[in-house]
């Protein structure tokens, strides 16, 4: 149909540049609600930080969407597209999944299909990509972690040390096959695992017991011995030394298996604003960090914006520049008062939007009034009839 050179069509790709160029840096989980609404052509970036052995989760449900697609893209590091690479995509609703093979920053983008009034919820969340090794236990049992002194610091660490009662059955994290069951040195009774598919070694040591053999496989959850302190351990409570093994050496295990505790904060923003026009009630900084308190440019109060989604205590908003950030929702009010009403007796041209040589809505506005926001030295009102953008003399 020719959208594709058409001026709607290349808001949409220019949307889609900048939501990979500028995301918003998020820290999860995150949870939210969004809406793109068919005249205004959007797509959303979230930059995702992870870290070695964690799993990503994204999932993006839609709540109405009989009209068109959501496109979910998940990009990574690369050598095209400045620097990225697309990594995985779904359509509509799905769920991506990825898994860090080192600390990695990835970029999710959400874009509907042109002219497609489409509503979603997303939430992404990060866990371990491992099982946790030990029977019952979980991140309360962890008493040491990756880099702490031994032997008056003459070494540190290359694992974390999970203690629980002797006998504890000991897991294999993940499926795989035994690589080597061992007795001897600071680790005393050791087992190797392997697991399916991944470029890692996990290691077991101090064990009382081992109940497999080299060469054997094993489903996560099987049981590879018993919770023990041979070695050089003889002198501490019981406890699994783990550890993980990449081509490079020594890697931090916490990632792999530390089980995820925290939730996505509630939504406290009315998701019935979603597409609507709205104005800041105090002079806020937009945010374009979630956690952050000021790091974006300071907007006055009444500034005009569009809300086009919610998450947690903050309105995602747009405002007349394209430029998009977070504000809390406490500091967002509606349009219906008027803010003050202005005379324009010359007249000057009411515009279509705020930006010099803009399209002309009306030459000849009427001689007062009403002003509903403000944005870069121009005011927008609206008398119930009439709307627009008038320059602020």
């Amino acid at each position: 149909m020719g959208l594709d050179s058409s001026a709607m069509g290349a808001r949409w790709f220019e949307a889609a540049a900048k939501s990979l160029s500028s995301p918003l840096h998020i820290q999860l989980p995150f949870r939210e609600t969004g809406f793109f609404s068919p005249d205004n052509p959007l797509a959303f970036g979230y930059r995702i930080d992870l870290k070695q052995g964690q799993r990503l989760s994204i999932n993006v449900s839609g709540r109405s969407n009989p009209y068109g697609k959501i496109f979910i893209e998940l990009w990574g590091p690369g050598r095209r597209n400045n620097g990225l690479e697309l990594l995985d995509y779904a359509d509509s609703t799905g769920k991506l999944g990825y898994e860090a093979g080192s600390d990695i920053s990835l970029i999710l983008r959400l874009q509907s299909e042109l002219l497609a009034p489409l509503s979603y919820d997303l939430e992404i969340t990060a866990g371990p990509s491992l099982a946790f090794p030990v029977s019952g236990s979980g991140n309360n049992h962890i008493g040491s972690i990756w880099g702490d002194q031994r032997d008056a610091g003459a070494r540190l660490h290359e694992g974390i040390d999970i203690f629980g009662k002797r006998g504890t059955p000991i897991l294999a994290a993940s499926e795989g096959r035994i690589t080597s069951v061992r007795e001897g040195g600071l680790g005393g009774k050791t087992v190797w695992l392997r697991p399916s598919g991944k470029d890692i070694t996990l290691y077991y040591a101090h064990l009382d017991s081992q109940l497999v053999e080299a060469g054997q496989r094993v489903s996560t959850g099987d049981t590879v011995g018993l919770l023990g302190n041979t070695g050089n351990a003889i002198n501490t409570p019981p406890h699994l030394h783990f550890g993980i093994y990449g081509n490079a050496g020594a890697v931090n295990p916490i990632y792999y298996v530390r089980k995820e505790t925290a939730k996505p904060a509630a939504i406290t923003g009315n998701a019935a604003w979603l597409g609507k026009t709205a104005r800041t009630s105090s002079r806020q900084s937009l945010l374009t960090t979630t956690g952050a308190k000021t790091n974006g440019p300071v907007l006055d109060k009444s500034t005009y914006l569009v809300v086009t989604a919610v998450t947690g205590a903050y309105y995602k908003v747009q405002l007349p520049d394209r430029s998009e950030g977070l504000i809390p929702v406490s500091a967002v009010t509606s349009l219906e008062r008027n803010i003050e009403t202005i005379s324009n007796p010359k007249p000057a041209p009411l515009l279509f939007a705020p930006l010099a040589g803009s399209a002309i809505v009306t030459s000849n506005p009427p001689s007062t009034l009403p002003v509903k926001a403000r944005f870069n030295g121009f005011a927008y009102v609206d008398n119930g009839n009439l709307r627009g953008w008038l320059l602020i003399q």
